[in-house]
């Protein structure tokens, strides 16, 4: 396994900032587009293509705002590459991770999810040779750190699945919540008990998707909801100041708004096809969707319709299409900068350019 070398410890992680009531009235003003700043090359990151069709395909992505630093998971490439973002460059690699996946970052320590050996890896990016890993699962994937300090990880690949916890310190085991199959995006709300975790049929599966609602200490179900006619729903984001939740389905390709207290649709609207990853931006009362288009089949490339949208909430929680902004083929991942006002978005290689993450600026 190769190791980054970065001189700067990472200090500890700053909150995202004060929560700010959404944005009703959003779709009656002027509809600022993201707009795009600038873009970061990743030249030598590709892979070739897995169950997705995606050749490169590039994973999650973790902000980190007290050293401005970007981290990406290159699934198909196997390294978590490092861009500054002062700098404007990348400035380090961790290679040889067998198909990186989640990624998060707290204090001193990088937290990478592993697939392809169903583990956790802690990295310490300011000493040499500091990785340590711990066994989760099958298929390890993303990755929530908990304000208590506690890892997150969902696991879990074609079979039954769950949520696991871990000691951020020492990587002991905490605990496992069993689910009957693999939850994609989940998130832990901040103030509570609930973990919220979405739980498709599977990964190509047509059939109706579900979202529950768990108490973590204990497993126990809150509540559940089965997403009728919907099917694929993989990334979630929460906003907790108005008990709030959204997720995205991919067949058909919709943004449903859910209630956190008892999962209730609120409200949905059609969205860009292929989603991965979804983030509410509380200054503004957005929601951005990073959609990479439709996935490539025999004689297609696919990539159709690839865009990041972004979505007003109203006074009900119900979602509209605000604005949004094409993107290249396959880009469907990113990460969410709010003290910067920004949005990064992952760009797998092409024939015709490198694989790189492009920098969008959010209206305020």
């Amino acid at each position: 396994m190769g190791f980054l070398v970065i001189l700067v410890a990472l200090p500890a992680v700053l909150s995202a900032g004060p929560q700010l009531p959404s944005a009703a009235s959003k779709a009656a003003e002027g509809n600022s587009a993201p707009v795009l700043n600038r873009t970061f090359s990743l030249e030598g990151v590709r892979g070739p293509a897995d169950r997705t069709g995606i050749p490169g395909r590039l994973d999650h992505m973790a902000y980190d705002s007290p050293t401005r630093r970007l981290f990406i998971a290159c699934v198909a490439h196997g390294s978590l590459e490092v861009i500054d973002l002062d700098a404007g460059k990348r400035i380090g690699t961790i290679d040889k991770l067998p198909g990186p996946q989640g990624v998060a970052v707290a204090g001193r320590f990088v937290y990478v999810a592993t697939g392809g050996d169903g583990r956790l890896n802690r990295f310490e990016p300011g000493v040499p040779r500091s990785a340590r890993s711990v066994a989760v699962g099958e298929d390890a994937d993303n990755v929530r750190i908990a304000r208590d300090g506690k890892i997150w990880v969902s696991f879990g690949g074609e079979g039954p699945g769950g949520l696991a916890s871990f000691d951020g310190d020492t990587l002991r085991p905490d605990r496992k919540l069993g689910l009957p199959r693999m939850p994609e995006g989940f998130q832990l709300h901040p103030s509570g008990e609930a973990i919220f975790a979405n739980v498709p049929a599977g990964k190509r599966s047509a059939a109706d998707g579900t979202v529950v609602g768990l108490k973590r200490s204990t497993g126990e179900l809150l509540w559940e909801r089965r997403l009728t006619g919907r099917a694929g729903n993989f990334p979630m984001t929460l906003d907790p100041a108005h008990d709030r939740l959204f997720v995205v389905a991919r067949k058909p390709a919709r943004l449903i708004s859910l209630s956190t207290r008892d999962g209730s649709i609120l409200g949905e609207a059609p969205c860009p096809p292929e989603s991965d990853d979804l983030f509410f931006d509380a200054r503004s009362g957005l929601v951005a969707v990073i959609g990479g288009g439709e996935l490539p089949t025999a004689g297609d490339p696919g990539g159709a319709g690839a865009s990041l949208d972004l979505f007003a909430i109203d006074g009900a929680g119900r979602p509209s299409r605000w604005s949004g902004s094409p993107l290249p083929p396959h880009s469907r991942t990113g990460a969410l900068a709010v003290d910067r006002r920004t949005i990064y978005v992952g760009v797998p290689a092409s024939q015709s350019r490198p694989a790189e993450v492009r920098e969008y600026r959010l209206p305020d």
